[in-house]
């Protein structure tokens, strides 16, 4: 510990001083103004860009904080999906209401579709009164009238109409930890 202490008394001592004064007089003669502005704007520009880095980090992790504040607040949103009826079910859809109503046929096909058809206007109140019906299918469905046709418009029977049925599921929510 004395070694150090007698180190700084050496290099503190009244003639390095002086020595280093002189040094520091004359580093304008030996380096030149122009060489010591350039550094010193230099060093200027380094403590500012260093400034300007710690402030923005700053603000940054406070805005991140905020951020995640409120991510933590938005509840998570259940994802609804929709998948075609089976054939089956509505088969039976249409073998319950098929003599109901005179005069209007149905075809259902396998992609949750179902083909309704009247051959004249005459049926129009039974063929509306059967699509009512048929949306009304089950609580867990979406009914979707894809096509509707009538009178000269059509090609084949004067009244058509195509129906899609899709079943609603809602998946469970889950909730992710950060």
């Amino acid at each position: 510990m004395a070694d150090i202490l007698d180190k700084i008394k050496t290099h503190l001592s009244p003639e390095k001083i002086k020595g280093f004064d002189r040094f520091l007089d004359a580093i304008p003669v030996n380096v030149g103004y122009n060489v010591l502005i350039f550094a010193l704007s230099s060093w200027v520009l380094a403590g500012v860009a260093i400034l300007f880095t710690v402030i923005e980090t700053r603000n940054l992790t406070e805005l991140r904080t905020k951020l995640l504040e409120v991510e933590a607040l938005k509840p998570p949103v259940p994802k609804i999906v929709y998948t075609p009826v089976p054939k089956a079910r509505l088969e039976s859809l249409v073998a319950n209401i098929d003599g109901l109503y005179p005069g209007v046929s149905y075809m259902v096909s396998n992609n949750g579709l179902i083909s309704i058809s009247a051959g004249t206007v005459h049926y129009i109140p039974q063929f509306r009164a059967a699509i009512s019906h048929l949306q009304n299918g089950d609580a867990m469905w979406k009914t979707e009238i894809s096509t509707l046709c009538f009178g000269r418009e059509c090609s084949g029977p004067k009244l058509q109409a195509e129906i899609r049925f899709d079943s609603v599921m809602v998946e469970d929510v889950s909730f992710k930890q950060k």
